[in-house]
């Protein structure tokens, strides 16, 4: 897990501002979890996309609008 935190940090900017949630905080757990999964490093955006989906589902304001993409990423998953 260490070196994939390694490669998370070695993709950020250098000598630049950026997004910290978007290239660290939500990369992290992602690439950490496809690792465990056994899925390929390049998949983890994949996986993080697809398992965000249903947890916006689980807010107590239901977006109808969404639900063909809330359906097909758990069936993804």
């Amino acid at each position: 897990m260490l070196a994939v935190a390694d490669h998370v940090v070695a993709d950020l900017p250098r000598g630049e501002a950026f997004d910290c949630l978007d290239l660290y905080a939500s990369r992290l757990p992602a690439k950490i979890v496809t690792t465990v999964l056994g899925l390929l490093l390049n998949e983890s955006r994949w996986f993080a996309q697809q398992s965000n989906a249903p947890n916006r589902c689980l807010r107590i304001l239901y977006d109808l609008t969404s639900h063909d993409e809330f359906e097909a990423a758990a069936e993804a998953l």
